[in-house]
């Protein structure tokens, strides 16, 4: 029982290790700005559109 018990140990330590080294490299990255600039005639005339079409009222 106690091999079992050290290979979960082990086990889950590794893994719990990771996801928190994994976490602290993402907060220490932080927040990505996804919206790159872009400039020129877009390829799809609605891409540029800048606000959204508002909804369609049921009749």
């Amino acid at each position: 029982m106690s091999i079992s018990l050290l290979a979960f140990i082990v086990v889950y330590s590794a893994v719990f290790g990771v996801g928190y080294s994994y976490m602290i490299r993402l907060i220490r990255k932080g927040p990505q700005d996804d919206d790159p600039e872009t400039s020129g005639t877009p390829a799809r005339p609605l891409s540029a559109a800048v606000e959204p079409f508002p909804a369609e009222e049921h009749r």
